[in-house]
């Protein structure tokens, strides 16, 4: 479910699913692109305060609110310096959970 640029495809996700994957592109774009710290900070902050909103507003599986704390560690990691990148087992969390397991984690709801 990549594009040539190796960015998510929307496939047959819900709309929830679509700005989730929409932030995790724009990150790696950022990232990919050598955008400043403050703007990589800013979508992750928007990033996580989305996927914990997501989460907090749903009956959601243990695996879902184990991926709002993995992004809510990174940003704060991000934050306070003591992480300036992303490790591709990182990048490859974020992109794998949402095409692969947060349809399965929402039980269809969406």
């Amino acid at each position: 479910m990549a594009t040539e640029k190796g960015q998510l495809d929307f496939g047959a996700l819900n709309a929830d699913h679509h700005v989730l994957l929409s932030l995790v592109n724009q990150l790696m774009d950022a990232l990919e692109t050598g955008q400043s710290h403050e703007v990589v900070s800013s979508i992750l902050n928007v990033l996580a305060e989305y996927v914990d909103h997501h989460v907090r507003s749903r009956d959601m599986s243990a695996d879902a609110a184990e991926y709002a704390r993995f992004v809510c560690e990174l940003r704060d990691s991000w934050l306070d310096g003591s992480r300036t990148g992303l490790r591709d087992d990182d990048i490859a969390y974020l992109k794998n959970w949402l095409t692969e397991w947060a349809p399965v984690a929402d039980n269809g709801r969406g």
